[in-house]
């Protein structure tokens, strides 16, 4: 048995904020962003699928007004 704790490795890495939710690095597509939550489909008034993305770039994320910060996180896949 071993005694030792298996640790995921983590570091601080850059998300975005904007009205209180954070945007984190998506863990394996590296400069996309997520929102919590699953983003799935509604139907519209005229029942069209509409579907809501929660993928996101950096530079989307700043034009919609989201300010930088910074989280202690997993060590995302950088390839």
């Amino acid at each position: 048995m071993n005694n030792e704790k298996d640790y995921i490795e983590c570091a601080n890495q850059k998300v975005y904020v904007k009205h209180g939710i954070t945007y984190v690095p998506h863990y394996s597509k590296p400069g996309i962003f997520v929102g919590p939550g699953w983003a799935g489909k509604t139907i519209s008034p005229k029942g069209h699928a509409v579907y809501h993305p929660n993928e996101y770039t950096e530079e989307q994320l700043i034009d919609a007004g989201a300010g930088v910060s910074e989280m202690f996180l997993w060590v995302r896949d950088e390839d």
